[in-house]
């Protein structure tokens, strides 16, 4: 990996930088910004740098349902931003987004938005998830693309 992009909302930054400072990140392998997912009319990368992966991990919470459709969104909104990067680098490698979640509720409020967006999204199998983490019944991991 080359270069990592960090977000969380604006009160959680500091953690962010912590938690970098703690596993001992070299500063230029990492930058922290802010990321509304309410606030997606806005969204923009804080980088010029071309994004290959998103990824987002346990971002499906029981406890915030509602956040569920403007989390498409945004992610829809950053894969376009960086499928137009890659058109304009003559790089036809389509940026895709990674989800893993814990099935805890009903999350088709995502799926529902996702397929009403037009992304294409598949079920990345088991066997790919390390053995440790490997629950079945439980974790789920989708790639999105445009």
């Amino acid at each position: 990996v080359g270069h990592v992009i960090l977000t969380d909302l604006p009160d959680n930054l500091k953690l962010l930088e912590r938690n970098c400072r703690a596993n001992q990140l070299a500063m230029d392998a990492y930058t922290i910004s802010a990321l509304d997912w309410n606030h997606d009319d806005d969204v923009i990368m804080p980088t010029t740098r071309k994004i290959d992966v998103i990824v987002a991990s346990d971002v499906f919470l029981p406890f915030v349902p509602h956040l569920l459709r403007p989390l498409c969104n945004t992610i829809y909104k950053l894969l376009l931003q960086q499928q137009d990067q890659h058109c304009n680098n003559n790089n036809h490698h389509k940026p895709r987004a990674i989800v893993c979640y814990e099935e805890r509720f009903d999350c088709n409020d995502f799926f529902v938005r996702a397929q009403e967006l037009g992304l294409v999204v598949e079920r990345v199998p088991e066997t790919f998830l390390h053995d440790v983490y490997r629950d079945v019944d439980r974790i789920k991991l989708v790639s999105l693309t445009l």
